[in-house]
């Protein structure tokens, strides 16, 4: 699985168009009215980004996440994997790559669906396989969505 931010991904090609038109799909269901024209509007101005999994040249899942550097927090408050990749452990990957990137990225942890039930299962995923996932002494906690780092050793 290779991982890319939406953002880094141009405007005007025809794979930013087909996660934009996934997020549309799926939001369209949410409370708050999710239009294209928000959640454009929410990348653009608000630190809202998508960060994208992919199978060969398929999506094969995402976490559409705010980068709140004012409380210096990664939140994460969907998760999406297309129903034919369900089942092989790909959220749980996904999600360990971007508790890692967000380490990485200086943020003080993770707030990733916020106990959802859908999150709370690949948070419980990826706890149980952080190991295997490379992400060995990170913390996922299904129930409250909070995603703890290791400390660094200096």
């Amino acid at each position: 699985m290779r991982f890319k931010w939406l953002s880094e991904i141009k405007r005007d090609s025809k794979l930013f168009r087909e996660i934009l038109g996934q997020l549309v799909d799926v939001a369209k269901n949410l409370p708050h009215g999710w239009t294209r024209e928000k959640i454009l509007d929410h990348f653009e101005h608000h630190d809202y980004d998508c960060f994208v999994g992919f199978e060969g040249r398929k999506i094969a899942g995402w976490w559409a996440v705010n980068k709140d550097r004012k409380e210096n927090v990664m939140k994460g408050f969907m998760v999406y994997v297309p129903e034919q990749f369900r089942h092989g452990g790909r959220a749980a990957r996904l999600t360990a790559e971007l508790a890692r990137r967000a380490q990485a990225g200086g943020f003080k942890f993770a707030q990733l669906g916020q106990g959802r039930a859908a999150t709370a299962k690949v948070l419980a995923s990826a706890h149980r396989q952080r190991r295997e996932l490379g992400v060995n002494g990170f913390n996922f906690n299904g129930e409250t969505g909070k995603v703890t780092f290791p400390r660094r050793r200096l």
